[in-house]
């Protein structure tokens, strides 16, 4: 009986590694996603600044 308790409190941390590295892959992704955004909206303001200056 011990060592199916044993057992399945292993699995169980191994799952919640999983989770913390899964949710760490998130955040992570979420930065750079946010970043790009950033980015984005700074090239798109710097094109409409070009096209009144084109006008």
């Amino acid at each position: 009986m011990d060592d199916m308790i044993q057992a399945y409190i292993d699995t169980l941390m191994q799952s919640n590694h999983d989770l913390v590295m899964a949710k760490s892959t998130i955040i992570k992704l979420n930065r750079e996603n946010n970043e790009l955004k950033k980015e984005i909206k700074e090239l798109k303001e710097k094109e409409d600044i070009e096209e009144v200056k084109e006008d």
